[in-house]
């Protein structure tokens, strides 16, 4: 956590309700949450301006499935030290 205020998680869902219920419990506990809902979006959003503490990725996505976007993080010197932690639903 960066300091000077709450943890960042970017949370990348593409189901709405799914989104919805992440950021509202995350939210509720002092965290502030940026959301995409899919995973060009969750990247544009890392290369444009969001430095987040840690990355909560669905695996299965409509345009880029998590194992592409979790390795572009990785691959990336600028994220590649944020932590991953993956979601699904299987």
């Amino acid at each position: 956590m960066k300091a000077g205020g709450p943890a960042t998680i970017l949370v990348v869902e593409d189901e709405m309700s799914g989104r919805q219920l992440l950021t509202e419990i995350l939210g509720q506990n002092g965290y502030r949450v940026v959301e995409a809902s899919g995973g060009r979006e969750a990247l544009r959003l890392l290369s444009d301006s969001v430095d987040p503490d840690v990355v909560l990725l669905d695996v299965l996505l409509p345009d880029l499935d998590g194992f592409h976007v979790c390795s572009a993080i990785r691959t990336d010197a600028r994220t590649a030290h944020i932590p991953v932690i993956m979601l699904t639903s299987l």
